[in-house]
């Protein structure tokens, strides 16, 4: 049997969320400062934004939107040039 590894995956949400940078739009996410620990409310713009993006591409946008992440990930104390 093969084993498959699912920790440390972000979720088709937070996907969306860390592409588009829906958790600093105020407009789609309301962030609640109560503990240590931030808690998140989103607007429904947020789901009608993120149903239109599958729209616009709904055969790969998941894939596109975890290559666009890799891509845009740099090794950490590493320069760009």
């Amino acid at each position: 049997m093969m084993a498959i590894e699912v920790y440390n995956k972000p979720s088709h949400f937070n996907l969306f969320c860390q592409y588009f940078g829906i958790k600093s739009n105020a407009k789609l996410c309301y962030t609640y400062k109560v503990s240590s620990q931030p808690q998140y409310s989103y607007s429904l713009q947020t789901i009608d934004f993120i149903v239109e993006e599958i729209k616009k591409d709904p055969e790969s946008i998941i894939r596109n939107l975890k290559e666009k992440l890799k891509k845009n990930k740099s090794t950490p104390g590493a320069k760009e040039f």
